[in-house]
């Protein structure tokens, strides 16, 4: 518990600082981690230098008794052992793992230095242990020991009590009379609970007068609490004359941690009240860290305490400011800056006096394992009047990671008092590092106070063309003015450099309405570098070109505004740190221009615009319809009239359908230029509209060349002007027209063939017949033709079949399929070919006859879609059908007229947008004519022909024979016949 104890205390509040350079500014010293060297840290002013006193409570390798070393303070990593007891006796005492230097103190004319495990040998024979009672040396001006003490020595009577005193576990100087007195927390007395003694040196020769404090009695602070944890000297009682004392005790209140206020009277320190931590978080180790300071500069002291161990997560840390109510401490503030886990924010607390030369006491706060690698950082807060200032968010944050050095961890587990150790002034302090074995000098830049005063040679702006006195390089006409911004400072440097930034129109990235002139370019921005003398102003001017023409805003101001900033010298200012602005002082500043207007006394224009409009179709008689394909061009003509005070920089918005073109825009008949914005123009009417005064606009647009994409053209006009409408609603016009397409689609047709014979013998055919034995084939061809000039789509087309005789309820014709340019079409009623008939023959083409329609007979639908067709295109849709022949012999009808109708027509969406020409006709009728075949008959001959027929051809054959027989025809055949028959009788003779 005790050694826990020894590690965990690095919090103990020491005196003065703020403006920190750790650029330039920065002494470095190191030793071994092992030796916790940076521990503790003091600045001291001894006869001849200035030196940084760092302890090393772990030094000395195996035997470790710690140690104080001497830092001499000229940027080199320069440090000495010093010596801090002259006459040690080793059989009486134990200087082995004592940590010397765990608690380090002093004021501008001696140190306190102790180390709380110093033991002293038993004098008891059955007592073989050693006792933690502790010892302090004091060291005067020049670093001499002048003499050590145990406190607890004397009092080791009372064992149960003085055993282990932990004597010097904190430390805190301060002034009773006029004497130097060193408060001792002793955390190990009574069992734990602690306690505090007083060294009163009346002279730093002679040993200390001790100063008791009475022990705290309350049955709620016994146990192991740890009174004397932290210790901090002050005045914080009204009637105080001698000082009071605090100490933490961060494991009381059941461990949320309390802190004790003490009264001192003489060589006696009164206990006179204790307080508890606002949020009462169990082990946020409250009061581990305290610090005294006035920090509002009234006279009575305020009081910081710190709970490193605080969590919203993981030891964030907090740090409560308590303000002095010149009787008693109530609580102001919470300080809780990082949201690093393990930040253990208020592990020490230096109060460093005025850094920044305001007349308030500063304070920093350290936070060892703070940053986002966890190496530490310190935290500097500023004092007001009204306690902390800056709304209580730190000036400064120094973070381990500002340094080069290798290693560094830890920073911030001490803080120095501030003292000036390179004469400029200004405070400067230490910080250690013990886990890396490192500690640093950090030096204060001096402030300086900045005062400006910015003017210009015109206080208005005015607002007329004929005021313009110089032209720019883009050869446009401005009004130029002179802007100064008489700098001056003071502070103790003699020179300063500054970076001067000048700003105009910042807000605006664009159309800025003033820029500056500078080497024969207008710029918005000016950065110069300058040499401020103190006490003198810095004659510096610039011209601002001032836009007094165009479309800009005339009722807000132009705004110029300065920006100063501190210049860094690589090689710095001499032998002395750079000065540095005051961060609360003037780092801006802005002036602002108005412009010159006609509105009376005020300068605030009320004005009155109106507004009206009116559309026209050119080229049409009829204007209800914005019509595609008759409509080319429109015009929108458009007035506004002001009926009230002068409108400045009157602007006119068109707003209109983004399928339109604007060719022109005119104002009073004179063409004029404008800024084309998406569905919209927008332009500066002229410079000024005057009281009853009246502009006329017309604006073409033409057509494009595809339909529309709103069913409705909306047409807006709005004026708008610089000053306040009285009648705002009057400003804008809106005029919507609907818009259609004119189209033009032709729908024609025919059947092939026309006509189509039948038998009388034809027969109803059997089960599962080919389409031939049904009848013939007949295709009937319909050609829908596009003659508009824009696409049209979403059609549907109707076809209208005769099918059926209604009387006698006969099939006439069988319909098999139906196409749109050779695919297939999306049937919708009656389905086609429902007995999937096959085609196993060609039908033959005859003439066409006449007369069954839908109205007299029974008719089939056959629809058919039709997505879209382009300009000057076409679709053609084929129904291929058959004749039933058996019924039409069935009707004894010698012939039969079958009438088929298609009606186009466009989807419910289209034909609210669309208008059909007059010419143009979306219907057709075709006509199949079926006859039955009858041969033609042949007609009787008279007898008299039949007769001469007969006689002619018996003339002619005998004839024919005569001549035959005179020839010898029949002779020749005769002798023949006779001379093959000769043989025959000779062989019968013989």
């Amino acid at each position: 518990m005790i050694r826990l104890l020894v590690i965990l205390n690095t919090l103990i509040c020491h005196g003065d600082f703020f403006n920190l350079d750790v650029k330039y500014g920065v002494y470095t010293f190191s030793n071994s981690e092992s030796s916790y060297f940076g521990y503790q840290v003091l600045l001291h002013n001894t006869a001849s230098s200035f030196r940084s006193i760092v302890s090393a409570p772990r030094f000395q390798g195996s035997n470790p008794e710690g140690g104080l070393f001497n830092c001499i303070v000229n940027g080199a990593n320069s440090c000495s052992q010093l010596k801090y007891e002259e006459f040690p006796d080793q059989n009486k005492e134990s200087r082995k793992n004592q940590w010397m230097g765990m608690s380090l103190s002093g004021d501008k004319n001696s140190l306190l230095t102790c180390g709380p495990l110093w033991s002293l040998n038993s004098t008891d024979s059955s007592e073989s242990k050693l006792k933690s009672l502790g010892r302090c040396s004091l060291l005067g001006k020049d670093l001499d020991v002048k003499y050590s003490t145990s406190p607890c020595e004397k009092e080791l009577l009372d064992n149960s009590k003085f055993g282990y005193c932990l004597a010097g576990f904190s430390s805190a100087a301060g002034n009773i009379s006029g004497y130097t007195t060193y408060f001792i927390g002793v955390p190990g007395t009574y069992f734990n609970k602690g306690t505090l003694f007083g060294l009163i040196s009346t002279s730093i020769a002679s040993k200390p007068t001790k100063l008791q404090f009475t022990e705290v009695q309350s049955e709620k602070d016994n146990g192991t609490i740890y009174i004397g944890y932290s210790v901090a000297w002050g005045k914080i009682t009204f009637n105080s004359t001698q000082g009071d004392v605090v100490a933490g005790a961060p494991r009381a209140n059941e461990l949320t941690g309390k802190v004790f206020i003490y009264v001192v009277r003489f060589t006696i320190g009164d206990y006179m009240y204790s307080f508890s931590s606002p949020n009462n978080q169990v082990g946020e180790y409250f009061g581990a860290s305290v610090c005294v300071v006035d920090i509002n500069n009234d006279g009575k002291d305020d009081l910081f305490v710190a709970s490193p161990f605080y969590t919203v997560v993981a030891d964030e840390g907090r740090v409560y400011f308590y303000i002095n109510n010149k009787n008693t401490l109530s609580f102001s503030l919470q300080l809780a800056p990082t949201s690093i886990q393990g930040a253990r924010f208020g592990s020490s607390i230096g109060k460093v006096g005025d850094l920044n030369n305001d007349g308030y006491q500063d304070i920093a706060i350290g936070a060892p394992m703070d940053g986002a690698d966890n190496r530490g950082a310190v935290y500097i807060y500023n004092g007001g009047s009204q306690g902390i200032s800056n709304s209580g968010k730190p000036s400064q944050i120094i973070m381990a990671s500002d340094f080069s050095t290798i290693g560094l961890s830890g920073f911030g587990s001490s803080i120095s008092n501030g003292l000036d150790v390179d004469g400029n002034s200004y405070p400067d302090i230490a910080v250690g590092a013990y886990s890396s074995g490192k500690s640093f000098i950090i030096r204060t830049r001096p402030i300086i106070t900045l005062y400006d005063k910015l003017e210009t040679n015109v206080s208005l702006i005015p607002l007329d063309d004929y005021a313009s006195n110089c032209i720019g390089p883009d050869s446009k006409k401005y009004y130029c003015i002179e802007f100064k911004p008489n700098l001056k400072y003071e502070g103790k440097a003699m020179s300063f450099d500054l970076e001067l930034t000048l700003e105009i129109e910042k807000r605006f990235p664009t159309n800025k309405r003033g820029l500056f002139f500078e080497d024969g370019i207008l710029k918005d921005t000016i950065t110069k570098n300058a040499l401020l003398t103190k006490s003198q102003i810095f004659p510096f001017s610039v011209i601002v070109y001032i836009v007094i023409l165009g479309d800009f805003d005339i009722n807000e101001p132009i705004t110029i505004t300065t920006k100063y900033k501190s210049i860094d010298k690589p090689s710095g200012c001499g032998s002395e740190l750079c000065p540095i602005i005051d961060v609360f002082g003037t780092l801006s500043s802005s002036l602002q221009l108005n412009y010159l207007k006609d509105c009376g006394s005020d300068s605030i224009c009320q004005i009155d615009l109106v507004s009206s409009a009116k559309l026209v179709l050119l080229g049409v008689a009829q204007q209800e319809q914005i019509i595609y394909g008759s409509v080319y061009q429109i015009r929108l003509d458009a007035s506004v009239v002001n009926l009230g005070e002068t409108a400045y920089q009157p602007i006119l918005k068109f707003g209109y359908n983004g399928d339109l073109q604007v060719d022109s825009i005119e104002k009073n008949g004179i063409p004029i230029k404008w800024e084309k914005l998406p569905n919209e123009v927008s332009f500066l009417l002229q410079y000024m509209l005057k009281q009853n005064e009246k502009v006329d606009i017309a604006i073409k647009f033409s057509m494009p060349k595809t339909s529309p994409s709103s069913d409705i053209y909306s047409f807006t006009f709005e004026a708008l002007a610089k000053g306040i409408d009285l009648n705002p609603e009057n400003n804008k016009a809106m005029i919507s027209k609907p818009t259609k397409v004119e189209t033009c689609v032709r729908v024609n047709g025919n059947v092939e063939p026309s006509v189509v014979l039948f038998y009388d013998n034809a027969v109803m055919p059997g089960n599962n017949p080919d389409l031939s034995e049904i009848g013939a084939e007949v295709k009937y061809m319909f050609f829908v033709q596009n003659s508009g000039f824009f696409a049209v789509n979403n059609l549907s087309a109707d076809v209208d079949l005769v099918v059926k005789k209604a009387e006698k309820g006969l099939d006439l014709i069988y319909v098999v399929n139906m196409m749109i340019n050779g695919k297939e079409c999306t049937q919708k009623v009656n389905p086609l070919n429902p007995f999937n008939l096959v085609d196993s023959k060609k039908p033959k083409r005859v003439k066409r006859s006449n007369n069954l329609n839908c109205e007299n007979a029974k008719c089939n639908r056959y629809s058919c879609d039709i997505s879209s067709i382009e300009k000057s295109q076409s679709v053609t849709i084929h129904l291929i059908a058959r004749v039933w022949e058996a019924n039409f012999v069935k009707l004894k009808v010698p012939a039969t007229d079958l009438n088929a109708t298609i009606n186009v027509k466009f989807s419910q969406e289209q034909a609210t947008t669309n208008i059909q020409k007059e010419n143009c006709i979306m219907s057709a009728a075709v006509n199949l004519d079926v006859k039955l075949y009858n041969p033609p008959l042949r007609k009787s001959m008279p007898w008299w022909i039949i007769l001469v027929a007969i006689l002619v051809a018996l003339l002619l054959l005998a004839i024919a024979i005569a001549l035959l027989k005179k020839a010898g025809f029949f002779k020749r055949k005769n002798q023949k016949a006779a001379a093959e028959n000769e043989p025959l009788k000779s062989e019968e003779a013989t």
